[in-house]
């Protein structure tokens, strides 16, 4: 063995140019035909439009929208701009027949006005694309840190006991969509649907990122056992997420980054979590 690693080191140092230029050929190859991430699958919003018989929106119709309001609308607002919204946050189109049946999951703790732009914004979008769905807020009501596995998956229980949701989206309570065109639907793999986010650059931070905005099936949420609950502080219960979503064989698809554009509306970061960098159970 240590031979053997002699002679590959002494290969390497004669041939080192060779072997460099190699690895720089094959990384440019894997950024440019997107080898660069085995689990990984960008798909239009349009794959997502259901066969004839079922709500089927135009997506030309649907494009970029000012995501912020100029003002921080009041419950009252969002109601007053949407009076086909029933009691308990739910809406359904008038003309058609949903192809899901879909759960918004909000985590949320001391975030009241950004709750209110949030919901002022989903109520519209989510209207014009012709969607059903229920709204629910599941909030901390103790002083510690924010435990947002948690919250997510006491939602996830809650909302089945209501009726069988089969798409499920998680949505942090910060994140305003940019663009009607990002259907708010589940495919048949983990759907990151925020890879553009401002605060990021539009761009996508590292590979394995779930966070922000994911929708997922319910049958593949129980696959994966949900998030942890382990995690209390900001930070890692989506790292740990990805893992499980890998480890059971599933794909995480997205919308492209022209389309899956977020507002991250300012605000002061929360504790990490104090074992964010070294406990990732899967």
């Amino acid at each position: 063995m240590y031979l053997l690693a002699k002679k590959w080191w002494r290969w390497l140092l004669i041939h080192k140019s060779k072997f460099f230029f190699c690895c720089g050929i094959c990384w440019i190859c894997k950024l440019l035909f997107g080898m660069y991430c085995g689990f990984c699958v960008y798909t239009s919003p349009a794959s997502l439009i259901p066969p004839a018989g079922k709500c089927r929106v135009d997506l030309h119709q649907l494009g970029q929208v000012e995501p912020i309001p100029s003002f921080v609308p009041e419950f009252s607002t969002a109601i007053s701009a949407n009076t086909h919204v029933m009691k308990g946050g739910v809406g359904k189109p008038s003309n058609c027949e949903a192809s899901q049946k879909l759960a918004i999951i909000i985590p949320y703790k001391d975030r009241l006005e950004h709750l209110k732009i949030l919901l002022y914004r989903l109520h519209n979008m989510l209207t014009k694309q012709l969607l059903r769905y229920t709204i629910f807020v599941v909030e901390q009501v103790n002083n510690g840190l924010f435990n947002k596995g948690r919250l997510l998956n006491r939602g996830y229980i809650e909302a089945l006991g209501i009726t069988d949701f089969d798409c499920f989206i998680f949505h942090d309570v910060d994140m305003i969509p940019e663009n009607d065109q990002n259907l708010y639907m589940c495919d048949d793999y983990a759907r990151h649907l925020s890879p553009a986010v401002d605060e990021m650059g539009y761009s996508l931070k590292y590979y394995k990122l779930v966070g922000g905005v994911l929708a997922i099936r319910s049958r593949n949420f129980l696959r994966i056992n949900g998030y942890s609950n382990g995690y209390w502080g900001w930070g890692a219960e989506d790292d740990d997420l990805a893992n499980r979503i890998i480890s059971s064989g599933m794909l995480i698809s997205r919308p492209p980054n022209s389309i899956g554009r977020y507002t991250m509306i300012k605000h002061l970061k929360s504790h990490k979590s104090p074992i964010r960098s070294h406990k990732m159970c899967v």
